[in-house]
């Protein structure tokens, strides 16, 4: 860029030696500033034609209106802009749901575009107003408004600042608490699972979610979910970034058991228990007259069918369990119930 808007009366104190009652007529030529005439009729907003340009000026007495006979000239000249282009930065980068950080950091660089010969370029470079870098480059680890200043200092000392920015969203995996609709040991066996709670960087997000390995849904509802424990996980549904997960423990209770040694159903115990806060949970094992035949721990193998060594017929057995409900309030609860033996 070779022309740019001047204010020329900068150099009226200059000029005049802070005399009061004096003003300043500019001109482009000597021949109009010795003449008189064509003064710049704008000064506050002069155009330069040339460049570098020499204005010539003369001071007036305001009181007589007459020019002094003494003719001033000083050159003005522009000097480019230490330019650089970000247009094609900026956007959305996927952040930690937690931490906010950048899951994948890159660099931008806002190098001057055409250097000059001679030319000392420096770069501050700021995220939200704060100091990142004194480099041309910049990491990009985390969502905000990224905004590089860069001053040019030219050979005769003076300097031109340009500034730049680049804004980066921030989008995400979703923050979310899973939640299972139904007490523990219902009637069915089966329990309907809840995404609740749903956050992340960015409020406009649409999420998905899945459990365990069936596919991602719009619905943050799951049926028909086994005991046991499980993982949900969420992500964007355009598929970008990570994946959060969740981890959601069901507790119930096999309605059989064969314990003939194949491998499959051997033994019997609770389903979901053996976790905190139930590592001590207290499970009795009965059969239809009410004697007690076992006491098993939640994280033991469970009961192999077998009394005092001797194996059990077949036949119904009762239970009872003393544990606490996964709940939001951490419900002591006791629960008795029956199972099969088959052999």
């Amino acid at each position: 860029q070779s022309t740019a808007t001047f204010d020329l009366t900068q150099q009226n104190a200059v000029i005049t030696g802070n005399v009061a009652a004096t003003s300043v007529s500019y001109y482009t030529s000597l021949a109009d500033a010795q003449a008189m005439t064509n003064a710049i009729a704008t000064p506050s907003a002069f155009e330069n034609i040339t460049n570098p340009q020499v204005i010539y000026a003369r001071a007036v007495n305001t009181a007589s209106s007459c020019e002094s006979s003494t003719v001033v000239d000083f050159e003005i000249f522009v000097q480019p802009l230490p330019y650089t282009n970000l247009t094609q930065e900026g956007g959305q980068i996927c952040v930690d749901e937690i931490t906010g950080e950048a899951l994948n950091p890159f660099t931008i660089d806002g190098t001057v575009e055409s250097p000059q010969i001679g030319v000392t370029y420096s770069y501050v470079w700021t995220r939200d107003g704060a100091l990142v870098s004194l480099n041309p480059e910049v990491t990009i680890d985390a969502a905000g408004t990224y905004q590089v200043m860069i001053t040019a200092t030219y050979g005769d000392g003076t300097s031109c600042d340009y500034v730049a920015e680049a804004v980066y969203s921030a989008e995400s995996a979703p923050v979310f608490e899973a939640v299972v609709v139904e007490s523990s040991f219902n009637n069915s066996g089966l329990y309907t699972v809840e995404v609740i709670n749903v956050t992340g960087a960015d409020v406009a997000s649409a999420y998905e979610f899945a459990i365990d390995d069936g596919p991602f849904q719009s619905s943050t509802t799951f049926t028909g979910v086994t005991p046991g424990t499980h993982t949900v996980f969420g992500r964007l549904a355009s598929g970008n970034c990570s994946i959060s997960e969740v981890e959601i423990g069901i507790i119930d209770y096999p309605r059989f058991f064969t314990p003939n040694a194949d491998g499959f159903h051997d033994t019997w115990n609770i389903i979901g228990l053996g976790v905190a806060p139930n590592l001590n949970a207290k499970i009795f094992i009965f059969d239809r007259y009410g004697k007690l035949l076992k006491q098993i721990s939640p994280v033991g193998a469970g009961w192999d069918g077998t009394f005092n060594g001797q194996p059990m017929p077949s036949s119904d057995y009762w239970f009872r369990v003393e544990f606490t409900e996964v709940d939001e309030l951490g419900t002591q609860r006791t629960v008795n119930g029956h199972f099969t033996l088959k052999r």
